[in-house]
């Protein structure tokens, strides 16, 4: 969920309120209290004070480390997709066996009328052979209709010439990824020598008649677009019809592309698509198109969090030397609460809580460190990236999300009472005689 910083910083502040109320239930108000005392009272021994001080510091930078590392990720992500869904579809329906799909305007209809879909295009994409002089570059040849720009604003990625499927001479136009027209060398101001696209008919017969397996068709270039490097260097793209025509898919079409209302609803229309249209029909969601990459994202995010959270399990461990320390210095304090009825229970509440509040501490200044250098890279731009002027952006995106918070939170309480349980654990077999006598 993408949320603005005030709204996240908001959400923060009530899950830590609420937190704190879950704290005060769970742990009493006796253990609470003497853990406070604990907590900030000057010991004998200065090395604890020391040792806790560094645990809540390792957390603190930890947590704002979590935070800041998790939140660029999600830009990077946030950024990879706009940049492929503004030429992909929400939704991709194919078929389910070969390479087309009959092309039907009740079909086109049908799926329109879906609730959650706003508009539908049919598409005609194949493989040739793109040809400009000497040079040849093997590409993706994908035939639109006028209205794709309501599922795509391809127009709205053209940097140089115009959006258009026919020359101003009546010939047929395309227009070329920015890296295929660097492949071949095109030129926009060569109205004499046309680009030549050939392809391997299906229906044809390569033994008995290779002439006829073989077609070309001749374009004019009419501007070059550019989305991201991949497809940049992939994709040609033409009118509908003359795909259809150049690859023999008359009455055919490839793809219908659907545009939703709401993508976040896609997983629930494709399944709805899915019962409408039946077996012969393939639904993919945008995700499911880019599941390599997806997965490849999600798992450099999770190593990531990985990463960063043994470094905290590390301050973890301080967490323990320095409770240890308490309950070695505090035996005697413990002797006698035992002594006045004190059971065990108790006293493991007393130093499982005072080790939830050395992790919340950390917790709530690595937080608020997280928000503001996150909401200072958001507006200005600090940290910029290394040679930012060859990339779209200058500066590393950042998107703060609240399932982020959510799960550095649970990390942090988690370890910090995972750290307690055992110095909890020796306070509570604390003999009372053995404790009084030394």
């Amino acid at each position: 969920m993408h949320l603005p910083p005030h709204i996240i910083l908001i959400i923060v502040l009530a899950t830590l309120v609420g937190s704190a109320a879950l704290f005060y239930l769970g742990f009493g108000k006796l253990p609470i209290f003497i853990s406070l005392r604990y907590l900030f009272s000057r010991k004998k021994q200065n090395a604890i004070n020391i040792i806790t001080g560094i645990s809540i510091l390792g957390i603190t930078f930890v947590t704002a480390a979590l935070i800041l590392v998790l939140s660029i990720f999600n830009g990077f992500q946030s950024l990879i997709e706009d940049l492929f869904s503004s030429f992909d579809p929400d939704l991709k329906i194919e078929a389910a066996l070969g390479r087309t799909l009959p092309y039907s305007e009740e079909t086109l209809k049908k799926i329109q009328q879906f609730e959650g879909v706003e508009f539908v295009s049919a598409t005609v994409e194949n493989k040739a052979m793109i040809g400009y002089g000497d040079k040849q570059h093997i590409v993706a040849v994908k035939g639109v209709r006028e209205d794709y720009l309501k599922i795509s604003p391809v127009d709205t990625l053209v940097y140089d010439g115009e959006y258009r499927f026919v020359a101003h001479d009546g010939y047929p136009a395309c227009i070329l990824g920015g890296g295929v027209a660097g492949f071949i060398n095109a030129n926009l101001l060569d109205d004499i020598h046309p680009i030549e696209l050939l392809v391997a008919l299906e229906s044809g017969d390569f033994l008995k008649n290779p002439e006829s397996a073989i077609k070309t068709e001749s374009f004019f270039p009419a501007g070059y677009f550019s989305v991201q490097i991949e497809y940049d260097n992939k994709y040609v793209l033409v009118g509908f019809q003359q795909a259809q025509k150049l690859f023999g898919y008359e009455g055919k079409c490839t793809a219908y592309e659907v545009k939703l209302k709401d993508k976040d609803q896609a997983d629930q229309v494709k399944a709805g698509l899915a019962q409408v249209l039946g077996k012969e029909f393939i639904i993919r969601t945008w995700y499911e198109q880019h599941e390599t990459l997806y997965k490849v994202m999600q798992n450099e995010k999770l190593v990531a969090y990985l990463v960063l959270a043994l470094i905290l399990l590390l301050a973890g461990i301080n967490i323990v030397g320095s409770l240890s320390m308490t309950v070695l210095e505090k035996t005697r304090d413990i002797a006698v609460l035992m002594s006045f009825g004190a059971h065990k229970a108790l006293l493991s509440r007393v130093f499982l809580a005072l080790g939830f509040m050395i992790g919340a501490l950390g917790g709530m200044a690595g937080t608020l460190i997280g928000l503001v250098v996150g909401y200072l890279q958001q507006a200005y731009g600090i940290v910029k990236l290394s040679g930012g002027d060859s990339f779209l952006i200058s500066a590393y995106p950042l998107e703060m999300r609240v399932g982020d918070f959510i799960l550095i939170f649970l990390t942090v309480f988690g370890l910090s009472l995972l750290a307690a349980w055992l110095p909890a654990r020796r306070a509570a077999q604390i003999s009372i005689s053995t404790a009084l006598r030394d």
